[in-house]
């Protein structure tokens, strides 16, 4: 018997028995809280009744049936995503392991949402699966720290980003935020005139984007692991995706020399 008293894990089912489904998550010496609706749920964390810091498991089942998106209820996935944007805006890291017991739960759908533990309605085989990871979690508490390099192009931004990441002996070469861009959109320039622009925020794929740091965040794999992540909106995209970031970086430079760098990358062809 493992013995964190600390450790909360909260259970979100319509069933209203779904306490008693929770003993052997409750012989581990975990404290399980139980809620019927996804509302009380946010509640209860929103309003500081459980504190976030010790909460290190999410349970949920789908949460669809009984109209209620037709009564304005959020379901199980979408409550995970709102608990996970307040571990962000909250810099706790990482955010807790997360589960979907239901015998309608679309596997894909569930890891688009950085599910971590999807079962198909057995709740021994669920718990069985929660304790061991969580266990294992318990004992080596992982850490990935995510440092956002931002600052105008040209000024070295993939430069210092791949020195950073030898210095600090990242695993991961640094992510890049021009992987998603998309089409790029006509804007009015004060000397060109009318120009195609890639670097606007209407022409990045910031859901993809906050996707791909998201799947970063939760890697429990590894522990105090460092990630680079460099972009010229990368601080202007969201609040999601700079609250992603544990320390954030901005390289200043001149007009000039970011023309310069410019120049020199693109084999003397100036922008």
């Amino acid at each position: 018997m493992t013995n964190h008293r600390e450790t909360i894990i909260i259970w979100v089912d319509s069933d209203p028995n779904v306490y008693h489904s929770s003993r052997l998550l409750r012989a581990q010496n975990w404290r399980v809280v139980c809620f019927n609706e996804t509302s009380d749920a946010l509640k209860a964390l929103n309003d500081g009744d459980l504190h976030a810091k010790n909460i290190h498991c999410i349970i949920t089942s789908m949460m669809e049936r009984n109209g209620r998106k037709e009564r304005g209820c959020i379901n199980g996935l979408e409550m995970i995503d709102e608990m996970k944007k307040i571990w962000r805006q909250m810099n706790i890291n990482p955010s807790p392991l997360t589960a979907v017991i239901s015998l309608t739960a679309d596997i894909e759908k569930c890891k688009a949402h950085g599910v971590d533990i999807v079962i198909h309605g057995d709740h021994t085989k669920l718990q069985h699966e929660v304790i061991d990871q969580l266990t294992k979690h318990l004992k080596n508490p992982n850490r990935i720290i995510l440092i956002g390099i931002a600052g105008p192009s040209g000024c070295g931004k993939t430069t210092y980003s791949n020195h950073l990441a030898e210095y600090l002996q990242s695993p991961f070469p640094p992510i890049t935020l021009d992987r998603f861009f998309k089409e790029p959109i006509s804007i009015d320039h004060p000397v060109l005139g009318r120009v195609k622009n890639l670097e606007q925020p209407e022409t990045i794929d910031i859901n993809a984007f906050l996707t791909l740091l998201n799947d970063v965040k939760n890697q429990r794999e590894r522990s105090n692991v460092v990630v680079i992540v460099e972009g010229f909106l990368l601080f202007a995209l969201s609040d999601d995706v700079t609250s992603m970031f544990d320390i954030r970086i901005f390289l200043n430079s001149t007009q000039d020399r970011c023309r310069m760098q410019l120049k020199n990358s693109l084999n003397g062809t100036i922008i």
